[in-house]
């Protein structure tokens, strides 16, 4: 409470949305007795710790907008433990102004995947905002063994995007071209920031296994690549 206060306090003014607990969710579906990650803060005090942390950021700024954040939102168990937290925070009056969802994600997720994160988020009738905070779009579908393991990932294609088969990136330009409508087209959907500006600076190139990644705006020289003209463009064809 003490650090929320400080840190809060000194950027009064500056900052009109504060991601206060970052992904709190299990990954784990086979546990079915809490949907809370069992990391040092749950495991010594339960989750009085979201408790705390909301009400210390809500006396620190009344004014700033309180988030909460998790990734694989667009995964439905991952969803329905994330959506059990946030029903508790509203039914015991925590304040809570927003939702936040990662989507990292490849070329193959469905945009539709997305959109039922951001919709049951509003089904709830409770005002709350929906922000996409780390937006991006992985060039390779791996199954989901490797995002644990790093076993059976997909060959990298190489660092340049001419690497990349024309198929893949039309894709990629697709489902930001798709995203992009949707959450322009949802009242709720009020930020959406991208998890880097460039391909010269992602943390896909080392994960799941080290390789080449291409799932930004912009080339490893900062140029634009076709998802940038697509979304600029409504007329852009890859």
């Amino acid at each position: 409470e003490a650090w929320i206060d400080a840190f809060m306090t000194r950027y009064i003014g500056r900052f009109y949305a504060w991601d206060v607990v970052n992904e709190p969710t299990t990954d784990d579906g086979s546990v079915s007795m809490t949907p809370y990650r069992d990391d040092d803060w749950f495991a010594n005090v339960g989750k009085d710790y979201l408790d705390w942390a909301f009400q210390a950021a809500r006396a620190a700024d009344p004014d700033a907008k309180l988030f909460i954040n998790d990734y694989n939102t667009e995964l439905a168990g991952k969803r329905s433990r994330y959506m059990t937290i946030i029903r508790d925070l509203l039914d015991r009056g925590i304040p809570l102004d927003g939702i936040g969802h990662q989507a990292h994600i490849n070329i193959n997720t469905p945009a539709r995947d997305v959109f039922a994160a951001l919709d049951e988020v509003d089904a709830l009738n409770a005002g709350l905002e929906n922000h996409i905070t780390e937006l991006d779009i992985s060039v390779y579908n791996d199954p989901g063994e490797s995002i644990s393991s790093g076993v059976k990932c997909a060959t990298g294609y190489g660092a340049s995007l001419s690497d990349v088969p024309d198929a893949d990136q039309r894709q990629q330009v697709e489902l930001y071209r798709d995203l992009l409508n949707g959450f322009a087209a949802r009242a709720s959907v009020t930020s959406v920031s991208l998890w880097g500006v460039s391909d010269a600076a992602t943390w896909l190139d080392n994960f799941p296994i080290n390789r080449a990644n291409h799932p930004l705006l912009f080339d490893r020289n900062y140029d634009p690549k076709p998802p940038a003209y697509a979304l600029t463009d409504p007329d852009y064809m890859f």
